[in-house]
């Protein structure tokens, strides 16, 4: 049996102290079944964006290297803007040159999950794909220059939106006592990622069994989004045979508040009891 290592790397301007709540959650519900053969025990860690692009990938690499050397079984968890960065990540590990031994490995004994990521954040006319309206994050890039922490109480209040009264409130007020520390050109380069980086064709081809969750009150990447998703998902190659699912979780928002986090939690434990987490229970993928 191989040990459960869960990353989880966060969204923009978002602290680490912003998903210990969604760690608490995974924790919970996946000490119901490590001791049913899975796997021999869960470790969780988080990764902010506080350092930007580079910095995020470098300690992405080492936890890799590390996880490899260990013979863990790996579930990437990316969460809005985390969740680009980990397809982008994703996406330089398979054209790196690494020896094809080493790109099945890395088939073999890993997952990941997109939490309320689109990939592609701004919406398309001409395509129809949805999302947030290109000038609304160009107000934010504009506004950011002006006023940073203006800008990301902002924003906070703009993810949480559509949640209900009481949840809405706590939510904001939550998120504004756990403010991001990454530098003001660290929250300029993740908004533009957001506004200009399409990474659909790197959705399609994710070379990992991939569950892909959004939350039906989620204002940022909603309903609509999960349908084009889906959609997305069907054009990927299946000769791998790789699981993908996608879930539009009911009475979630985008921020990983309790409820949000405990739907997430049990829906990342039922993917990866569907996929096996053992390479002993796959298909070979390669």
């Amino acid at each position: 049996m191989r040990h459960l290592e869960i990353v989880i790397v966060g969204g923009w301007a978002q602290s680490a102290e912003t998903y210990a709540v969604l760690a608490k959650a995974l924790e919970r519900v996946f000490a119901h079944i490590a001791s049913n053969d899975l796997f021999s025990g869960v470790a969780i860690q988080i990764c902010p964006l506080d350092r930007g692009k580079s910095k995020l990938h470098e300690q992405l690499d080492l936890l890799d290297h590390h996880f490899r050397a260990a013979d863990s079984s790996v579930l990437w968890l990316g969460c809005s803007l985390g969740g680009l960065h980990l397809l982008q990540w994703l996406d330089s590990r398979l054209s790196s040159g690494r020896p094809a031994s080493t790109r099945d490995q890395f088939h073999m004994n890993e997952y990941a999950a997109l939490v309320g990521t689109s990939p592609h954040f701004c919406e398309l006319p001409d395509t129809s794909w949805p999302g947030m309206p290109t000038s609304a994050l160009d107000t934010m890039l504009t506004d950011l220059r002006i006023d940073p922490s203006r800008t990301v109480r902002a924003f906070n209040v703009l993810q949480c939106k559509r949640l209900p009264g009481g949840r809405r409130k706590a939510a904001v007020k939550a998120l504004n006592s756990m403010p991001s520390q990454a530098a003001e050109e660290v929250l300029m380069e993740g908004l533009a990622l957001l506004r200009d980086v399409d990474l659909r064709p790197a959705f399609i081809s994710c070379p990992l069994p991939l569950l892909a969750i959004f939350g039906e009150l989620d204002s940022l990447t909603g309903k609509a989004v999960a349908i084009a998703s889906d959609t997305l998902m069907k054009q990927a190659p299946h000769p791998q045979r790789l699981p993908r699912i996608v879930k539009v979780l009911e009475n979630a928002g985008h921020y990983p508040d309790a409820m949000t986090s405990r739907l997430i939690a049990e829906h990342c434990r039922a993917f990866l009891q569907l996929v096996g987490c053992d390479t002993r229970r796959l298909p070979a993928h390669g």
